[in-house]
């Protein structure tokens, strides 16, 4: 029965309890728990109630466990008035534990009905079980989520009075909230109190602490606490060392950002993927438009034997294309065609982008031919950067050849492309055409837009016909 249980075959294992009956054997106590965690394991929560009354029928009694995994499953589906029930029909075969308040307490901190939890836990007190960190933590915690942190500091002040001493967990969990409220002195406060209440603090209060500080630009702050760090003998992690360098990235405080960065490769930092910290750095020098030491750190990185990923070199390809170092932008690219991993869409699209802004129309034609060489269906991004290119620069023939091979290989010919056409067609002066090109996108299958509209009655009023642009209007508004 339990095997079957255990590979969530509850119904064979109903079988094999019934053949017991008919072979003359009684269930016992074990037997009938092991169907019922089954029924509540599969969400067969109304057969497991069912379950648990054949039992009482039969003269079996359930256990604690038992009733603390019957309350469990039930909080878990979110049946908190049903797991009440039980709790309150505990007493007449075994005593509630401390477990079953702690499980009831958090079920209804997880409902957010924070006066619930409360009231079991002043309950829990008057039947003489001493409250425990863990039902304290549940309700401070749910209180830090409701925006109600001043209660949830009350809660935890009143801790020792009821003989429970907050536990590491009980304060990661009110600083957290303490930061979340923008109470920065608070946090601060408590911090600094740990190691007198005899509480030291672990890796997840310093990047508790860490994260918190930098948000509020106390970044000398937070990296004093990633030295103390080091002296309480609390180990850094991939976390503590990657929110360091992001914040001291964004406020331009980019040589700590490296010293940072130098410490962890020094290790011992047990992170085994230092490519995101580099590609932090990366675009933090980007950002700060320096491109140049952008592409110094890259060559370092693959010189330490760091594989940067697609995400760090488009980032460093968009450093160089902002500060129109468009011919290094070109040489990585196609240094990543033969390279793992190779160039992504995004790398393709920003590229495109980049030599049609510079009138480099035939290199990102030529770019276009290396992309479907390796593979790659061009984007709808892509083919209407193109189009828009050659439309204002009044190749509408190659603009149309162009239109006419979306079609051919079945890229969507959505209303943008088709607008932007119709724009280059009016910038020509062919209102005439532009008419019979709005005719062939409706035949097509495609709806025109505002845009559509607002482009042809612009046209027309170019080309002196404001009548017929009137008339246009009136059409529409006809047509609703």
């Amino acid at each position: 029965i339990r095997k079957l249980v255990e590979a969530d075959l509850v119904a064979q294992a109903e079988a094999i309890v019934e053949e017991m009956k008919y072979a003359g054997f009684s269930p016992d106590v074990q037997s009938h728990c092991l169907l019922i965690r089954g029924f509540f394991k599969s969400g067969s929560f109304q057969r497991g109630c069912s379950q648990l009354d054949r039992m009482l029928e039969a003269g079996l009694f359930p256990n604690a466990i038992l009733y603390n995994n019957l309350i469990s499953c039930l909080c878990k589906a979110g049946m908190l008035a049903e797991a009440e029930s039980y709790l309150k029909r505990m007493p007449q075969h075994c005593a509630p534990n401390v477990v079953s308040y702690n499980i009831i307490i958090d079920g209804y901190c997880k409902a957010r009905n924070i006066e619930k939890a409360l009231a079991f836990l002043r309950e829990m007190e008057e039947l003489g079980h001493p409250p425990t960190p863990h039902a304290y933590s549940s309700i401070v915690q749910s209180f830090c989520k409701t925006g109600n942190v001043s209660k949830a500091m009350d809660v935890f002040a009143e801790m020792p009075a009821k003989g429970c001493e907050p536990d590491i967990v009980n304060f990661n969990v009110l600083l957290s909230g303490l930061w979340r409220a923008r109470k920065i002195h608070e946090a601060r406060e408590l911090f600094r109190s740990m190691n007198s209440r005899g509480c030291k603090p672990d890796v997840v209060t310093y990047n508790t602490m860490i994260a918190g500080l930098c948000k509020w630009k106390k970044l000398d702050e937070a990296v004093f606490l990633l030295e103390r760090m080091k002296q309480e003998d609390v180990s850094p992690t991939f976390v503590t060392y990657t929110t360091l360098i992001d914040h001291l990235c964004k406020f331009a405080r980019l040589q700590q950002a490296y010293e940072v960065f130098e410490k962890m490769a020094e290790g011992p930092c047990p992170c085994t993927e230092p490519a995101y910290s580099v590609l932090i750095l990366i675009n933090g020098l980007c950002k700060a438009r320096r491109p140049g030491e952008a592409k110094e750190m890259f060559q370092e990185m693959r010189g330490r034997g760091i594989s940067p990923t697609v995400v760090t070199y488009n980032t460093l390809l968009e450093g160089l294309l902002s500060t129109a170092k468009l011919q290094d932008a070109m040489e990585l690219t196609y240094f990543m065609l033969d390279q793992v991993p190779a160039p992504n869409m995004f790398t393709y699209e920003i590229l495109i982008s980049s030599l049609c802004k510079t009138d480099q129309v035939e290199e990102a034609f030529k770019l276009l031919s290396a992309m479907r060489d390796k593979g790659f269906v061009p984007s709808l991004k892509i083919w209407e950067v193109l189009l828009s290119r050659l439309a204002r620069a009044g190749r509408l023939d190659d603009a149309f050849e162009l239109y006419k091979e979306m079609s051919r290989i079945n890229c969507q010919q959505l209303v943008g492309s088709s607008n932007i056409l119709l724009d280059g067609i009016l910038r020509r002066g062919s209102v005439d055409e532009a008419k019979d090109f709005l005719k062939q996108m409706t035949d097509t299958g495609i709806v025109p837009d505002k845009f559509t509209y607002d482009k042809l009655v612009v046209g027309l009023c170019w080309q002196g016909k404001a009548d017929q642009a009137r008339k246009l209007v009136e059409e529409l508004v006809r047509d609703g």
